[in-house]
């Protein structure tokens, strides 16, 4: 590898994954990908566009020009095998050795078949010197493409919004404003981070709810607005079927990963199939009583389960809690 870089390639990579933070959630069914070009202690980024067009490297690759870097004498670092093939775009690795860009790092293999190893695999036929730098926080960048990849359907989130006691409504329907002001706006703020957003068509028929990020700046990456309902309900796609049908009908309309946000049933529904990848628990300090409605409905389990939710994430907002559980048994 390049001996004069000033950066190791573990710090290299963990830039490039900062960077393919930022559009996390806002491209498409594509990977949000963060790529990093160095030469020396000058340094070039690219994350994919909105939508998923352009590619990271292509956008890292023009970065590095305006800037005065030379490529014949750089690293590209990248979070994910850059693509092989055909698509919407050229394939990124003909970008690469047009360039003449010797050193190649890259974070994880592409499982998409048409990528996978074949990407490596072109670069070194090509001359180009690629290695791999995995991180685990590349892993949780790109947790939902993988999954859509993997599992063959999106990636899934429960969020439950809940009193100390497990309930998420008064008896008489009332359940707005459960959680503190601090904990409604970042779990406001994590809808702009999802492709889809999904509720039963109860919760839309009582609670009326916009389902889109208000956080100012964000509010054009509000999520698609799904419902589970037999009839169409005006500015929802409705779904229906078994959770499994709903997923793939949900993944039709280009959605990587979906926030699963009521009602009691919905939710309930998931749980059971042990279809879901993480939980968000948002719990207020307050009791609404036992004739209130619960947050999970009847799981009619027979014996205690086993513990496969751990805490990725914890963090108070005033009174309220959030907590984010991932889910170490989803199904394969």
């Amino acid at each position: 590898m390049n001996k004069n870089r000033c950066l190791t390639s573990k710090n290299c990579m963990q830039i490039a994954v900062q960077v393919g933070m930022q559009n996390l959630g806002r491209t498409g069914i594509n990977p949000s990908v963060g790529a990093i070009i160095t030469q020396d202690n000058i340094a070039a980024t690219g994350v994919t566009g909105f939508g998923g067009l352009p590619h990271a490297e292509t956008i890292a690759i023009e970065n590095a020009k305006n800037i005065g870097i030379d490529l014949t004498k750089s690293t590209l670092y990248v979070t994910l095998e850059p693509c092989s093939h055909y698509g919407r775009t050229p394939p990124c690795v003909k970008a690469i050795i047009r360039e003449k860009i010797p050193y190649v790092v890259i974070g994880i293999s592409d499982p998409d078949t048409r990528v996978n190893g074949n990407g490596v695999k072109f670069l070194r036929e090509n001359g180009v010197c690629v290695e791999f730098c995995t991180l685990d926080s590349i892993k949780v960048l790109h947790e939902k493409y993988l999954t859509i990849k993997m599992k063959n359907r999106p990636f899934v989130t429960l969020k439950i919004a809940q009193s100390l006691d497990g309930k998420i409504a008064l008896s008489n329907g009332e359940s707005k404003w459960i959680t503190s002001a601090g904990a409604r706006s970042y779990t406001n703020f994590l809808r702009s981070k999802f492709d889809g957003i999904f509720v039963g068509a109860k919760t839309v028929r009582m609670d009326m709810p916009l389902l889109d990020c208000r956080i100012a700046g964000l509010e054009i990456f509000s999520p698609k607005k799904f419902v589970a309902s037999k009839t169409p309900i005006e500015h929802y796609t409705n779904v229906t079927g078994s959770i499994d049908e709903m997923l793939c009908q949900i993944q039709e309309n280009g959605v990587q990963s979906i926030l699963i946000e009521g009602g009691a049933n919905l939710i309930t529904q998931f749980l059971k199939a042990n279809i879901f990848d993480e939980i968000i628990l948002v719990t207020a300090p307050i009791f609404l009583g036992s004739d209130s409605t619960n947050a999970i409905e009847g799981l009619n389990l027979s014996q205690m389960p086993s513990q496969n939710l751990k805490v990725i994430l914890e963090k108070n907002f005033d009174e309220s809690s959030v907590r984010i559980f991932s889910n170490m048994s989803s199904l394969n």
